[in-house]
């Protein structure tokens, strides 16, 4: 359905993947990515995945935080997007110059806690 058009995605959304392992690499084959990262290169947006298990933080009360803990780390996949100029003399025209995109796939370990919300706030207020 994302690839016919049907769903479309926020230029700054995020997803928030809170299932285990879904930053895991472990059990894939050579040129395989995890699903987290497998999302940013397909539809281009930012998500977030655990490398281990996930559970929710629970205070000292026991009551659930909000936060996911994991075992692993949280990893933040971003697309990125430069550019180059390339430039080359054709006879009579000239030197011709122009910009050639280039996308790029950063990873950023976040640590063992990650605040749904403030992921989700963090994103709204960069708009």
């Amino acid at each position: 359905a994302v690839q016919s058009g049907e769903i479309k995605f926020d230029q700054n959304a995020v997803i928030v993947f809170g299932g285990c392992n879904t930053e895991s690499t472990d059990q894939l084959s050579n040129g395989q990515v995890s699903l987290a990262l497998s999302v940013t290169k397909q539809i281009g947006i930012t998500t977030y995945g655990a490398t281990g298990q996930v559970s929710p933080e629970l205070d000292v009360n026991g009551k659930e935080s909000g936060k996911l803990i994991t075992d692993g780390n949280w990893v933040k996949n971003e697309r990125v997007v430069s550019s180059s100029t390339v430039s080359f003399k054709l006879p009579i025209i000239g030197k011709i110059s122009f910009k050639v995109p280039k996308v790029t796939y950063k990873q950023t370990n976040t640590g063992k806690v990650l605040d749904p919300k403030k992921v989700v706030s963090q994103t709204s207020n960069s708009q």
